[in-house]
């Protein structure tokens, strides 16, 4: 498209802009891109100017634009506005800023869209050509976004520019308007975490979120600083007793909602039943009781494993003297039926271990029933060999719309030397994506996919764990260095074929995040596909779905940093101290959170209630290798002070 120079008149002076219509996208999404490049330098000349209002967002975004050239001596400003080719209702508000986080070619992005806002393309029969000068303003009047290159200095910033058009044209691949209006849903959510960008996707869907929590909860206040992040506060007795199905129930009528979440697994099957009751979108409450049960899971997927459920440590003593049940061989997996992040699961090497284990997850008390504590049954079942995954699953109508595979490196209880007192399951890291052979990876979904199928889902983001029997590869644990795991190909490949052990299916996306990770690496954000399958969007639900172009946009890792003991916390977040010492380390991690402040108690790693200290997201833009020598550097200088 040939390139057009008109004159714009912003508060600070007027520029000499060229502009053009860039080339459409591979794949029609309704969207086009205009290039500017503002000349902070020479004499604008043109007789009949473009003023920009100076209250108009992109008016503002401009301004910036200058100031940060000016700031770095630059004399061109180089833009990408977003123009919509056809008319329709925005599917999300912050498309562009979510699907291009972490691009390097990058300086600012935004959007000036409301979520559901119908949006009018221009009408551009002659496009652009020379000396038409209304053009210019056509185009910005008609701009839904702006995105600002970042000078990277190697090749300067037009080669920039082009580079973050290449990128424009992976990530922004996807449908951005729907051509039906977008009915206002309102969402109920259970006692929910502090999990800030679910409520900032909550709100770009524009869904009106309903908060039901105790009183004194974290988001109730209404003049508190997390006021504005739900549409309003219901108190409500989150204890999951047999009275907790008819609080919801009204609760729900009342507010007068279209769909209900929770985090916690526990709630799950109970908020399936009342959705079932009053019509709104679930899948039954018969798979979710499966999909929460994990010894349930067993039965119906892996049968032939041999798993013994009790109800503590009495039970098991009981059975084991009278020869009602027979153990499976050790070393063993004690679980919870019930739980999440591997909170209460431990390895057993011998009948003491087995003991204490059981009695670890009685010491797990979920809520009460009248007086009487509600705690999760024990599951006892083998111990597998093999590496273990975690994989993400989007289906719809029985489909799989997009999925992913992580390497889930060894926790403490997979070393062969591993005690009582460090046994537990506790995640240290996942690397997305796996390393795994292709077919191994090609029989995992196939078999995860068969899993979650037969618990009775057939739409839903799932959350799967699992190891792969015969795989090709283990992991080599260097004992002079205890930060230095990685896959390795075995000296003599197994004769037998690989196959897929099922740790659990969870019915929900992965953690906050973990979630966050996938979302920022391969572009599909779980929050929002969530929050739509239980509204029942299902229209968004499927435009949503797609990955980046390109595939992932780096590699990436989780990292969880355990506490080596309990205690008080004397220290403060540790990136204080890294973005001075390392200012490099920090530059790789976009994300982190610390789950405890200085003075707050931190409990004993060893005790039923175990947890982490933080995590963190870490990025590599060169490959694998690089990762996991800049994550080992991270643990090194990641320090806690607990006393």
């Amino acid at each position: 498209m040939q390139q057009c120079e008109h004159s714009l008149v912003l508060p600070s002076g007027a520029y000499c802009c060229r502009y053009h219509l860039n080339t459409s996208f591979p794949d029609p999404n309704g969207i086009r891109i205009v290039d500017l490049i503002l000349s902070l330098e020479g004499t604008v000349t043109s007789h009949n100017p473009l003023i920009l209002d100076t209250g108009a967002p992109l008016s503002a975004f401009l301004e910036r634009s200058v100031k940060y050239a000016l700031q770095e001596s630059r004399d061109e400003v180089a833009i990408k506005l977003l123009v919509p080719s056809c008319s329709g209702y925005v599917i999300r508000r912050d498309m562009a800023e979510f699907r291009l986080y972490g691009c390097q070619f990058v300086r600012e992005v935004e959007t000036f869209i409301s979520p559901g806002q119908f949006v009018e393309a221009p009408i551009l029969h002659h496009e652009i050509k020379t000396g038409e000068s209304p053009a210019l303003g056509l185009l910005i009047h008609a701009a839904i976004g702006a995105i600002s290159a970042h000078d990277l200095s190697e090749g300067g910033l037009m080669n920039s520019a082009e580079a973050l058009e290449e990128e424009i044209q992976n990530r922004l691949s996807l449908e951005w308007f729907s051509t039906k209006p977008i009915a206002r849903k309102r969402l109920a959510l259970v006692k929910p975490r502090q999990d800030y960008l679910f409520f900032v996707t909550v709100k770009d869907l524009g869904i009106d979120l309903i908060v039901l929590d105790d009183p004194g909860s974290w988001i109730e206040d209404e003049s508190g600083p997390y006021a504005s992040l739900r549409s309003s506060f219901t108190p409500f007795d989150t204890n999951p007793d047999s009275g907790f199905c008819d609080r919801l129930r009204d609760a729900a009528q009342q507010a007068q909602v279209d769909g209900i979440l929770a985090r916690s697994d526990i709630y799950f099957h109970k908020i399936a039943e009342v959705c079932r009751n009053l019509g709104l979108p679930t899948a039954s409450p018969e798979a979710f009781w499966i999909g929460t049960d994990k010894h349930a899971q067993r039965k119906l997927i892996n049968s032939e494993v041999k798993a013994l459920r009790v109800s503590g440590v009495q039970e098991l003593r009981r059975m084991l003297e009278s020869g009602a049940a027979l153990l499976p061989d050790f070393p063993l997996i004690v679980k919870p039926t019930t739980g999440s992040r591997s909170q209460g699961v431990s390895k057993a090497s011998n009948k003491e271990d087995l003991f204490r284990a059981v009695e670890k997850i009685q010491g797990r008390i979920l809520g009460y029933e009248g007086s009487k504590a509600i705690t999760a049954d024990a599951l006892i079942e083998p111990y597998v060999k093999g590496p273990e995954i975690d994989a993400n699953l989007v289906m719809l109508d029985g489909e799989v719309l997009f999925s992913e595979i992580s390497d889930d490196f060894p926790s403490s209880a997979d070393r062969e030397d591993s005690t009582m007192e460090r046994d537990d399951f506790q995640e240290s890291m996942f690397v997305y994506p796996t390393k795994l052979p292709p077919n191994e990876q090609e029989a995992l979904r196939t078999s995860l996919y068969q899993a979650v199928s037969r618990m009775g889902f057939t739409s839903g983001i799932f959350h799967v764990e699992a190891r792969v029997i015969n795989s090709r590869m283990q992991y080599k644990i260097d004992e002079n260095d205890i930060y230095k795991t990685e896959l390795e190909d075995l000296a003599s490949p197994p004769a037998e074929p690989p196959s897929v052990f099922l740790i659990e299916v969870n019915a929900r996306p992965p953690a906050y995040l973990g979630l966050m990770t996938c979302a920022y690496t391969y572009g599909v954000d779980y929050h929002a596909l969530w929050v739509l399958n239980a509204v029942g969007d299902r229209d968004r639900f499927k435009a949503l779905c797609r990955p980046f172009r390109r595939g992932p946009q780096f590699t990436s890792a989780l990292v969880i940093i355990q506490p080596e003991k309990g205690g008080t916390l004397m220290s403060d977040d540790p990136a204080k101290a890294l973005r001075l010492t390392r200012p490099d380390l920090m530059d790789c991690i976009p994300l982190h959170r610390e789950v405890f402040k200085r003075g707050d108690l931190i409990p004993d790693p060893r005790g039923p209630w175990m947890a982490y200290v933080s995590s963190l997201m870490v990025i590599s833009r060169t490959g694998r290798k690089d990762l996991l020598h800049q994550v080992r550097e991270i643990r090194r200088e990641w320090k806690h002070d607990i006393v």
